[in-house]
């Protein structure tokens, strides 16, 4: 990420990197991106760009599994016509979400779907759990998405939420 400077040039304001590695996963050997390091200029830290670094490189890591697939023959021909599908489930998931409509909201999840918020450290086990938790926020909340981006079993949404007028952290 770049900005530019009181000097009167471009300068590197922070940097993320996305590393092709191999897990050992229990039942086989995994490929996978590590997202490290992540690194910004001391005298912009706390102001977000470390955030967005992680969602821009999230973002791309799944548009990288999509190119690896296609490459590697791994995606099928319908597999288009799914990715379609797929994010207008997520369109409509947010969607929902804005306008207060709980059940449509949750239908995207699975029954025995799990959402984990890493900030908090909570974790939440099927869809009627993580209605529950939704629906009982005291809070107003507005959702605006930025982006959507994915392919396959791997899709990502940048998103703002904010909580009665205050945005969260992306």
């Amino acid at each position: 990420m770049s900005d530019w400077s009181t000097r009167g040039g471009p300068q590197v304001m922070g940097h993320v990197l996305l590393s092709a590695t191999r897990l050992d996963a229990p039942r086989r050997i995994v490929d996978v991106l590590s997202l490290s390091p992540l690194g910004e200029v001391p005298e912009i830290q706390c102001r977000g760009i470390g955030t967005r670094l992680i969602a821009y490189a999230l973002a791309a890591a799944a548009v990288w599994a999509v190119y690896a697939d296609t490459v590697a023959g791994r995606r099928r021909d319908n597999a288009m016509d799914s990715d379609i599908r797929t994010r207008a489930a997520l369109e409509e998931h947010w969607r929902a979400s804005e306008r207060g409509d709980t059940e449509a909201e949750h239908a995207i999840y699975a029954a025995d779907a799990i959402l984990d918020y890493p900030q908090s450290g909570e974790r939440f086990r099927g869809r009627e759990t993580i209605s529950a938790q939704r629906g009982g926020h005291p809070a107003s909340r507005h959702f605006t998405v930025h982006r959507i981006v994915g392919g396959g079993d791997l899709w990502v949404s940048e998103c703002v939420i904010t909580y009665d007028g205050c945005p969260a952290t992306r």
